[in-house]
């Protein structure tokens, strides 16, 4: 018996899931990447989100910077192997994806000092993306730990940047799907 074909569905939240054809081959429906708590957000915030988890062109596979991106990425994206989201502190030694030292000050201060002491080597335009993701996440999380890490990550980079935070409200409106009203009828064009 040869196996089916697996076919991208769109489900309700607007996530691609793989269903396979057929029944018994089905591991899950609805299986998304993304954590539930981005669901709660407009496209656009969605958007800066999910363009941050890439990591920067050009840097060593083990750079200090990446400490930061592998808990970015677990604060914002579903680890494969668990099935969920990571808890606070979860992970393993990977450049990928893991929470470890995230609760603990000293540890989490170590890694944005290693951060901040080698962002000159990034390129400008992934540290603007980090930069806005982390200031999502810093409004934004449903869990007060994120929100403090991120946002206190996020006021850093303004610092180092010489730039004002921009208030939650502010971000809202800029990235508050501004251009909902024509949606329809770019649909309507299609």
């Amino acid at each position: 018996m040869t196996a089916s074909p697996r076919v991208a569905e769109p489900t309700l939240t607007g996530c691609l899931c793989y269903a396979s054809l057929d029944e018994e081959q089905r591991v899950t429906d609805n299986v998304c990447v993304f954590q539930d708590w981005l669901f709660d957000l407009t496209m656009q915030q969605q958007s800066v989100l999910v363009l941050s988890c890439r990591g920067p062109d050009g840097i060593a596979k083990f750079h200090p910077t990446k400490l930061v991106v592998a808990r970015y990425r677990a604060t914002v994206l579903k680890a494969a192997y668990l099935g969920r989201a990571m808890r606070v502190d979860e992970g393993d030694d990977t450049t990928f994806m893991t929470l470890i030292g995230f609760s603990d000050d000293e540890a989490w201060g170590s890694i944005c000092k290693q951060f901040f002491d080698h962002v000159d080597e990034l390129p400008h335009h992934y540290y603007m993306h980090l930069m806005h993701g982390a200031q999502i996440a810093g409004y934004k999380h449903p869990m007060e730990t994120f929100r403090h890490r991120w946002g206190l990550f996020y006021q850093r980079c303004c610092h180092d940047l010489h730039l004002h935070p921009e208030s939650e409200s502010d971000m809202d409106r800029r990235l508050g799907d501004w251009d909902r009203r024509f949606w329809s009828q770019a649909e309507a064009a299609e």
